[in-house]
């Protein structure tokens, strides 16, 4: 699971307050998910040599599901996101176009 702390693609989009949420413990849903008799295994991995560890363990692992949340930083995006956020801003920013959708049967 990546945790990034957000939705980066909205922000880059349109910055809000509402792209961001609280950094829940992730990895430790899977205490829950085993309901007392599972053996599932949590990790958390935030540079590339725990995620390397963290997917050994996993590979080891035999008795149950594995979660592993990879925690990044919330602005980490590609580049082709950068590029396609102000044009989407900008058709955002058109007035209302009808389509088939808008048409009454």
């Amino acid at each position: 699971m990546i945790n990034n702390r957000g939705y980066v693609s909205e922000s880059a989009i349109h910055d809000g307050p509402y792209n961001y949420f609280k950094d829940w413990d992730y990895a430790g849903l899977i205490g829950a998910w085993n309901a007392q008799d599972g053996h599932g295994l949590g990790l958390k991995a935030a540079t590339g040599e725990e995620l390397a560890d963290a997917i050994a363990r996993a590979r080891e692992h035999t008795g149950g599901p594995v979660l592993i949340e990879c925690q990044i930083a919330n602005g980490d995006c590609s580049a082709q996101l950068l590029e396609w956020a102000p044009r989407v801003v900008r058709a955002n920013g058109r007035p209302h176009q009808s389509d088939w959708r808008d048409t009454e049967t």
